[in-house]
């Protein structure tokens, strides 16, 4: 993950192995899980196959959302 940072704002990035624990995203990037201030720049897929990957892609999905969805 990497915030996405402004002109004179420092960029940020950090290495998180799935699942990712909202607390420490917030502590290591310094931006709300719920905010639109980071991106995914890297992924290291456990498979090849492109059936697989559209799994994952939908599972990333449903995360993103279960993320914006919790209020703790």
């Amino acid at each position: 993950m990497e915030t996405k940072g402004t002109t004179g704002e420092e960029t940020i990035s950090y290495w998180f192995d799935l699942p990712i624990d909202v607390a420490e995203f917030e502590e290591k990037l310094g931006v709300g899980a719920e905010s639109q201030d980071y991106h995914i720049i890297e992924k290291v897929l456990p498979f090849a196959d492109f059936e697989c990957y559209i799994l994952y892609a939908v599972f990333e999905n449903v995360f993103r959302i279960g993320l914006s969805s919790n209020t703790n």
